[in-house]
């Protein structure tokens, strides 16, 4: 047997929607027991031609207790399956033969400290899963609880307003319900199977695409750095990129620059090149320069272009002229 309080989850929507119908018929019973209570019985008693009795079918002149009542037709809606309990500790006069069973007892304990919760089982009964769902019976009408103090059996004479004084158990067979949901269920899952491997295919392709568009990203954008800080010809830093370079260097070293050689290198009778021998010869130069440059200088130095044919060459790690 499995149970909970109002609010935690049951075993299904199914069981969950089911609970919530239970509760409202017992909801529905007590406001009917209430209009009982208050606008018949009173009446009957007025009469002194009509007596409320539990015994009431075998006299003609008998009324059934609001509790009776209740019972009757509960025993009309079993054949609906769908049966109300109505139970109590309190020796009720002729009660003896409703005894509480374990989750009835459960039940009213929990009503002790939270009276307004609900309380859910299911079990099994000749193979069938059957909800229980209880709230707690209160006292709830002035009349009934003026009849019950004035009552020579009754168990109390002290009810007030708000009193516990019994549990209302729905029973209701959920199997339909539930062998319908769980039928749902299967083929729901077989055909979230095949979609799944679909979609884990179209994920796969999905991936594949994003991957390869995102490194072709990652290199159209490292390309695009590059052509910013790079001389296009030579390969070599370019005026912005060295002369941040040069800035950062300064400012690593507080201010002061220590430690730093700035190399200004202009080539000589470049534009006679250029001019007697074309831009090709002059481009050709440039390049081998650069590469020359690169080839002599420390892992630690930078090599720019300024433009033109000037080009520069910033040493970090110089102590000494001789470092240079």
């Amino acid at each position: 047997m499995q149970s909970r309080d109002e609010g935690v989850e049951v075993e299904s929507s199914e069981v969950d929607t089911a609970a919530r119908a239970s509760r409202q018929m017992a909801e529905q019973m007590q406001v009917f027991r209430g209009y009982y209570s208050d606008m018949v019985i009173p009446k009957v008693r007025a009469s002194g031609a009509l007596t409320v009795t539990p015994f009431h079918r075998n006299d003609p002149t008998g009324v059934p207790l609001p509790a009776t009542l209740v019972l009757e037709i509960s025993r009309l809606m079993t054949d609906r399956d769908t049966r109300i309990d109505l139970v109590s500790p309190f020796p009720w006069p002729h009660h003896e033969s409703r005894q509480m069973d374990a989750f009835q007892r459960e039940a009213w304990a929990a009503f002790q400290v939270a009276p307004d919760a609900m309380r859910t089982a299911l079990e099994i009964a000749d193979g069938q899963r059957v909800l229980r769902t209880a709230i707690a019976d209160q006292m709830s009408a002035q009349s009934c609880i003026s009849c019950h103090n004035e009552e020579a059996n009754s168990p109390r004479r002290d009810w007030k307003i708000g009193d516990l004084r019994a549990v209302l158990d729905v029973r209701r067979n959920v199997e339909p319900e539930l062998h319908a949901a769980e039928t749902r269920a299967w083929t729901i899952v077989g055909s979230f199977g095949v979609l799944a491997g679909l979609l884990s295919a179209v994920l796969v392709f999905i991936a594949r695409t994003v991957d390869s568009r995102t490194e072709e990203k990652r290199a159209a954008d490292a390309q695009v750095f590059h052509m910013a800080h790079h001389d296009s010809l030579t390969g070599l830093r370019n005026r912005m990129s060295i002369t941040q370079a040069i800035e950062d260097a300064v400012i690593s070293q507080g201010g002061r620059g220590t430690g730093l050689a700035v190399f200004f290198i202009d080539l000589d009778r470049f534009k006679e090149i250029n001019d007697g021998l074309g831009h090709a010869a002059g481009d050709l130069l440039l390049k081998t320069v650069a590469a020359r440059l690169l080839s002599v200088v420390g892992p630690n130095d930078v090599v720019g272009r300024l433009g033109g044919d000037e080009f520069i060459v910033l040493q970090t790690k110089s102590k000494t002229i001789e470092d240079t």
